[in-house]
């Protein structure tokens, strides 16, 4: 057996404790001599093979380090996934600590070696309890510059949006059912330096780290209403410029810039062909369509021009007065709210069509409103999202809905016919707490995400919750949230969205923990650059 240098400083010590030995049972007869000898010697021997079993396991584990040090590049995984995919990333690490234990002064002449094993990385199983780190929290230094940690694995996907997915090193991914085209600029050189992404319903947009914002179509029709705020309207698209960004202007030759943050809290897509903008001096920008659906007296623009706009255009506090103080905003079908440091942080203000009481005002009228109003809730807002004449904003770990609950997608109960305020399609005309039960409230709430009919939050344990919309029937409606499960528990989620029209079965996306994304059962491939 080798023994590493560390452990030649027992020789003595075994030579003394052999010598006392010897000594005490001078008197002894041969035979309990004999005895004493071998408990002495197996004793030793243990003492040693202790020793050398841990100096052996503390080299390996270091060699092992030594071998994964050098994996700097994410490579591509050839797990089994649908016929669809094409392929997954997997982490790679970097400054690892390869100190090793010195042996160079080892003393071997007096080892065992009849059952020695090469101390050789390739042989150490990394996945044993002694191996260190076994995630990139406990070692973020696996992770490479374009990947970030997710709890478990690294992974080159920074945040989802409905189909699309920005990627670490900062370049955008448009990915529906399995496929992936990357975004492009002019001349063909891929889209880079995004901070962050949204999509829309034919079309998308990224918010660049020099503060200016660039959008591109994603079909024919990706530029039907303005949504790429170039200053064009073009009703077909061609084939060829679809996925290529162009920057978003406030007039011609005018770039949108010192901008810090796009729409968020909702990724239904369907019926979304509008973007807004918050820029550094936290006044809000938008362009595109003035109403995704249609009625109800909801206008996106108060500007007093109707119409879509190509140009992005500043919404305003009152005719004559800037709305400032913004840190978040969400764009729903017809009604809008966005989060503001007004009197007092964390304020939510909701404008456009007030049909199912989206406004939250204590009552539904079809008249709308053009400019925003206060929404009184329970204590400052962490996030808000605007779905199909329902919103919801996040207090703390717990979440409040108000508005339309045809679905249940307030979440607070059952739906009941309630013509208080005018209200005829079952909604909470105020902010209501979203509860698992009559008397417990969902709480825990790290993440919300309002659909099209439907809203998922994920909780600081990883599991997701949804309510609203299961399916597409009438008959998968979920009144109370419920942990969602599909083809496996969703209990170890990252991050989610959505996109389209669908309950959220079929609409949610999701990547968990360990680097695998899914779109509802299905495992997609994930490409990294």
């Amino acid at each position: 057996m080798f023994v590493p240098a560390r452990l030649t400083a027992l020789a003595p010590l075994l030579l003394c404790l052999l010598a006392a030995c010897a000594d005490d049972v001078s008197s002894a007869d041969d035979a309990t001599v004999g005895a004493l000898d071998a408990h002495v010697d197996a004793h030793v021997d243990a003492h040693v093979d202790a020793h050398v079993d841990a100096s052996i396991d503390a080299t390996a584990h270091d060699a092992s380090i030594d071998a994964d040090a050098g994996n700097t590049d994410a490579t591509e995984a050839g797990d089994a996934i649908p016929a669809d995919a094409a392929g997954a990333s997997d982490a790679g690490t970097s400054d690892a600590d390869t100190s090793d234990a010195d042996t160079s002064d080892a003393d071997t002449s007096d080892a065992d070696t009849s059952d020695a094993v090469p101390v050789d990385a390739e042989l150490v199983d990394a996945a044993a309890p002694d191996a260190g780190p076994t995630s990139c929290t406990e070692m973020p230094s696996s992770c490479v510059e374009t990947e970030v940690c997710l709890g478990e694995s690294c992974s080159c996907i920074r945040s989802l949006h409905g189909i699309h997915y920005l990627r670490g090193d900062g370049t955008v991914v448009y990915a529906p059912a399995g496929n992936a085209t990357e975004i492009e600029i002019a001349g063909g050189t891929r889209l880079t330096d995004v901070a962050e992404i949204y999509t829309g319903f034919h079309h998308g947009c990224a918010l660049r780290n020099d503060g200016t914002v660039w959008c591109w179509a994603t079909s024919d029709q990706g530029d039907n209403g303005g949504q790429l705020g170039d200053g064009t309207i073009t009703n077909n698209i061609p084939t060829e410029d679809h996925f290529v960004a162009t920057p978003v202007v406030t007039a011609p030759s005018t770039p949108l810039d010192h901008v810090v943050h796009l729409s968020r809290g909702s990724s239904r897509g369907y019926l979304a062909s509008n973007t807004c903008a918050i820029r550094q001096d936290r006044t809000l920008w938008c362009w595109g369509s003035p109403d995704s659906s249609g009625g109800g007296g909801g206008t996106l623009f108060n500007d007093g021009v109707a119409g879509s706009r190509a140009y992005a255009v500043e919404i305003r506090a009152t005719a004559n007065t800037s709305l400032t103080g913004v840190q978040a905003v969400s764009l729903g079908t017809r009604s809008y709210c966005l989060i503001r440091n007004g009197d007092s942080p964390g304020e939510v203000w909701c404008w456009g069509a007030n049909v199912g009481g989206t406004l939250g005002q204590g009552y539904s009228d079809g008249s709308g409103r053009p400019y925003p109003t206060h929404v009184t809730l329970d204590g400052p807002a962490d996030e808000v999202g605007v779905g199909a004449d329902t919103a919801c904003a996040r207090v703390g770990t717990s979440v409040f809905c108000w508005g339309s609950n045809s679905t249940g997608q307030v979440g607070s109960g059952p739906p009941t016919v309630d013509g208080a305020g005018g209200c005829s399609n079952y909604c909470e005309l105020t902010p209501a707490l979203v509860k698992v039960s009559e008397s417990v409230a969902l709480d825990g709430v790290a993440n919300l995400n309002v659909g099209y009919l439907s809203v998922c939050v994920t909780r600081e344990d990883h599991s997701l919750w949804c309510w609203g919309l299961g399916e597409t029937v009438a008959s998968a409606h979920y009144a109370t949230p419920v942990e969602l499960t599909l083809s496996q528990p969703l209990d170890n989620v990252a991050l989610h969205t959505s996109w389209g029209s669908s309950g959220f079965g079929p609409a949610i996306r999701y990547l968990n923990r360990d680097n695998t994304l899914w779109d509802s059962t299905v495992q997609r491939a994930i490409v990294c650059p």
